[in-house]
């Protein structure tokens, strides 16, 4: 199909997330398993039970680093020369 696809290794089974349209080069696992991965294509994907709940767009080049806070607060840092905060609400 023409997109990169981002694969993770679960305890039992690969699961497949397939919707960057570049390669992943940061992931993190933050509170209850939710995933969050960090692409060339500048944005950050967020997963949960292996299904994408939310894309955060802000960055514009390649997010190479991702944090996941205390309180789910989450922390990318770009090629762009950014550290983004975002929060449940963005």
């Amino acid at each position: 199909n023409g997109k990169w696809e981002a694969y993770v290794k679960g305890w039992i089974e690969p699961r497949r997330l397939g919707e960057h349209t570049k390669s992943v080069a940061s992931l993190t696992i933050g509170r209850g398993g939710t995933i969050y991965s960090g692409s060339l294509d500048c944005t950050v994907r967020v997963w949960s039970g292996g299904n994408e709940i939310r894309t955060l767009e802000g960055h514009t080049d390649w997010v190479h680093c991702l944090a996941v806070g205390p309180a789910g607060t989450v922390y990318s840092g770009s090629y762009d020369g950014s550290i983004r905060v975002w929060s449940g609400e963005d």
